[in-house]
């Protein structure tokens, strides 16, 4: 048996309670980052120019026990610094140094050498990821990151025929938009179109001002590419969205639909399709909603 997998960077937060288990919908999400009991997983954070290059503390976390264990020599040896000027300092771990890891649930809490500025990141699950040692693996927990873009609309999986069997949505925070990156073609002029777009009602927001300040962009084999790392506090109700951009010369993308965690209701509750509905927690568990 083989499992397709992506690999992803482990996201930090300036704010502990980022954290999705600190979210008011993670029991219903219950998804996690897992990691090998083999090496720390990959990562990259960065810290604002007036920040230093150097960590006075790195600590590894137990979730569950609060334990920590002091990785700071490990970071300053296996953890590369870019200055990158106004953008400020990006440390990056590719998680290819072997190391023994116990299984359990942790995170990374990062603290820079002056003036105290901290990163969190998220919390991820240690495990043996061996298949003979784990007969059980296909019930791997998967969390899925980074909001795919597509250059037709209907390669939306809401637009699948097997969407609803599939029964899965990209789930945002309240307040912040999921992470992206998106390729604008060999022209160095930009994006002439960004919108937000309501699924349900059609309804269009013009995000064409954020999506300049608060993405960057790196010339790569010809093409423009565009990082949104989702860093940014933004006011959007709840409800299912996407993105529709237009770059200045012509080419068109739409992102997959994603839920913005926020003020859902059951009019607009993406779980269920009526106020009677129930969402199963176990094989005899039933909790009833509204």
């Amino acid at each position: 048996m083989s499992y397709k997998t992506i690999e992803i960077g482990l996201p930090f937060y300036d704010d502990i309670n980022k954290q999705i288990v600190n979210k008011p919908y993670y029991n219903s999400s219950i998804k996690e980052w897992v990691c090998p009991d083999t090496a720390y997983p990959s990562f990259q954070f960065s810290l604002t120019p007036d920040a230093t290059a150097t960590m006075a503390t790195f600590d590894l976390v137990n979730y569950d026990t609060g334990a920590t264990t002091d990785l700071t020599t490990y970071f300053t040896n296996n953890v590369s610094v870019i200055d990158r000027d106004v953008y400020g300092y990006y440390f990056t771990h590719l998680g290819n140094i072997a190391s023994s890891l116990t299984n359990g649930r942790y995170y990374f809490h990062a603290v820079s050498d002056n003036e105290g500025y901290e990163r969190f990141s998220e919390v991820f699950v240690v495990r043996d990821l061996n298949i003979t040692a784990n007969p059980s693996a296909q019930e791997f927990r998967t969390i899925e990151t980074g909001l795919p873009f597509f250059d037709n609309i209907n390669k939306q999986v809401s637009k699948s025929p097997y969407y609803n069997s599939h029964i899965k949505d990209w789930l945002s925070a309240d307040n912040r938009f999921l992470p992206f990156q998106i390729s604008l073609g060999s022209s160095a002029s930009g994006i002439l179109t960004f919108n937000l777009v309501n699924s349900i009602t059609g309804a269009i927001t013009d995000y064409k001002a954020y999506f300049i300040a608060n993405t960057t962009v790196e010339l790569v084999d010809g093409e423009y590419i565009y990082s949104h790392l989702g860093l940014t506090d933004v006011t959007v109700s709840g409800g299912r969205y996407y993105f529709y951009a237009v770059s200045v010369a012509g080419r068109k993308w739409w992102s997959e639909e994603f839920v913005m965690c926020g003020d859902i209701t059951k009019d607009t509750d993406y779980l269920l399709i009526s106020v009677s509905d129930y969402l199963l927690i176990g094989g005899t568990d039933k909790l009833i909603i509204g």
